[in-house]
C-alpha cells in the first residue's frame, strides 16, 4: 500500500533530493577543474555521465513524489484534472486488456467514467513515471503533460538535452573515447543544476496551487 506523503512532505523530499545532487554536481565541476593531464578527461566523462542521471533520476523522483501526494490526497474523478483522470485510465484499461472478460472490463470502466463522484484509483508511481535510461526531450513533455505541468521553461533547452548531454552520455556509456570536453562537461553540471532548479519549482508549485485538480 502506497504511503500517504503530505504537501510539507512533498516540498521537504524534493528539497533534500535536490540538495545532494547539486552537492554532488559541484564536486564533479571542482574536479573537472583541478584534473590535470589524462586525468581531464576521465574527470570530463565522469561530469557529463553522472550531470545526465542526476537530470533524468530527479525528474523521475520528483514526479513520483507528486503522484504519490496526489494519490494519497484520495480525491473524486470529477475533481481531478484531465491529466490526471487520463493516468487513472492507463491502469483501469491495462487491467481490462488483460482480463479474459475484456469487453466486460472496458464497460466497467465507462461505468466508472460516468459515476464521477466515485474516488480515483491511480496505478503505483513506478508504472506511470518511468525514463527506461533514456529520458529524451519527447520523453519529458510526455512526462511533464502527464502531470499537468507546463514544459515552457524547459523548451530552449530541449536541443542540449537530446543534441549534446544525451547524445555524449550514449556514446560515453557505450564505451567510446572522447565526447567530453572539460568546458562542455563544466557547464553541464551548471545547466543540469540550473534544470532541475527549475523542475523542483515546477512540482512545488503544482501541489501549492493545487494545478492536479479540475478547473471549475
Amino acid at each position: 500500500m502506497s504511503r500517504r506523503l503530505s504537501r510539507e512532505g512533498l516540498i521537504d523530499e524534493t528539497d533534500a533530493d535536490l540538495a545532494w545532487r547539486r552537492q554532488e554536481l559541484s564536486a564533479l565541476r571542482t574536479n573537472v577543474r583541478h584534473a590535470r593531464g589524462h586525468a581531464v578527461d576521465t574527470a570530463s566523462r565522469a561530469a557529463v555521465t553522472l550531470s545526465y542521471a542526476h537530470w533524468e533520476g530527479y525528474v523521475v523522483t520528483a514526479s513520483r513524489a507528486l503522484l504519490e501526494y496526489v494519490t494519497g490526497l484520495r480525491l473524486r474523478y470529477d475533481e481531478l484534472a484531465d491529466s490526471y483522470v487520463a493516468l487513472c485510465l492507463t491502469g483501469r484499461f491495462r487491467e481490462a486488456e488483460q482480463s479474459t472478460r475484456r469487453i466486460g472490463r472496458h464497460i466497467d470502466v465507462v461505468r466508472m467514467l460516468r459515476q464521477e463522484a466515485e474516488r480515483a484509483k491511480f496505478p503505483d508511481q513506478e508504472t506511470l513515471i518511468q525514463a527506461e535510461g533514456n529520458l529524451k526531450s519527447e520523453k519529458f513533455r510526455d512526462l511533464i503533460a502527464r502531470l499537468g505541468l507546463d514544459d515552457t521553461p524547459f523548451e530552449l533547452h530541449y536541443r542540449w538535452l537530446d543534441s549534446e548531454l544525451l547524445r555524449r552520455r550514449n556514446n560515453i556509456a557505450h564505451g567510446q573515447a572522447g565526447y567530453a570536453d572539460a568546458g562542455f562537461a563544466a557547464d553541464a553540471t551548471v545547466t543540469v543544476g540550473g534544470l532541475m532548479d527549475q523542475f523542483r519549482t515546477a512540482i512545488q508549485n503544482a501541489a501549492l496551487l493545487e494545478k492536479f485538480k479540475r478547473e471549475t
